[in-house]
């Protein structure tokens, strides 16, 4: 899988990230996870929003969730997406401090 990510051949990821073996192998979060990256790669944005959609609907510990919501937050600022604030929102919602620091950090370096 590695490989077809350096190679950009997100066909042949895909395909990979969906194979018996790994559906065995990894637990399914971490599958879809790695779904969103080669979509990310593709820059096909209505299977980025799919994910995200798909991603939401685990039950993830503080830290996965955390970690999705810097994704989309980064995600939403370089496409300048309005849904950049609405995932600023939600970090903050989260009440730590230094996780909306670091958030509000990357919103002000990618917007520069």
């Amino acid at each position: 899988m590695l490989f077809a990510l350096q190679e950009k051949n997100t066909g042949l990821f895909q395909k990979l990230v969906n194979s018996k073996i790994n559906l065995i192998l990894f637990p399914k979060y971490n599958l879809e996870y790695l779904k969103l990256n080669g979509y990310i790669l593709e820059k096909n944005s209505e299977m980025i929003e799919e994910q995200f959609k798909v991603l939401n609907q685990y039950v993830l510990s503080k830290e996965q969730r955390k970690d999705l919501l810097l994704k989309k937050l980064t995600y939403y600022t370089t496409t300048k997406s309005e849904k950049a604030m609405e995932t600023l929102k939600m970090i903050s919602d989260f009440k730590d401090t230094d996780f909306l620091s670091k958030a509000q950090e990357i919103y002000a370096k990618l917007n520069s």
